[in-house]
């Protein structure tokens, strides 16, 4: 697998766009949500790992940042960075682009809980699901980390809270 990994592109849908002219809040989270599906069915862990294997993922954690708009008639492409892992969980980064005007879009970076569905509760990954998630971090190990990972929200030096 390539680093970072791309995953796909969509024309996003007029029902997407706010009165502002561009993709509004819910359509970045719908697409982010579509390349995240999209993206466990590259890797193994689509629909049918959940049919056959009784397990799935929770997002547990997601924080996005918008970097500049996507309009009408604009295509977007969704990229994939594996940033950390562990038995149960998956820390994950997505780069939005807009494919029409080169900019990047937005970012989101998000914590996945692996889930047993019956139980309804975190489950390890069995040693080949493990070993497959390890040679995926392996291949994203040397990626330059994005300025968003780990990114808090505030308002920094000029709030009024600071400055009081």
């Amino acid at each position: 697998m390539t680093a970072p990994y791309y995953i796909c592109n969509f024309t996003p849908e007029d029902k997407w766009f706010d009165r502002n002219g561009h993709l509004n809040v819910a359509g970045y989270m719908h697409y982010f949500s579509s390349g995240v599906e999209e993206m466990f069915n590259q890797i193994g862990f689509g629909v049918d790992y959940t049919k056959d294997e009784d397990r799935s993922f929770f997002a547990a954690q997601q924080h996005i940042n918008y970097s500049n708009e996507v309009h009408r008639g604009e295509t977007i492409a969704l990229k994939f960075h594996l940033l950390d892992f562990d038995h149960k969980r998956l820390h994950k980064f997505y780069t939005m682009y807009n494919e029409t005007t080169g900019k990047e879009a937005a970012t989101l970076e998000a914590i996945a809980l692996h889930m047993n569905m019956t139980a309804r509760k975190t489950a390890k990954f069995s040693g080949d699901r493990y070993a497959l998630i390890e040679d995926l971090f392996d291949s994203h190990k040397n990626i330059e980390p994005h300025k968003n990972i780990a990114r808090t929200i505030g308002l920094g030096s000029l709030s009024k809270r600071e400055q009081a």
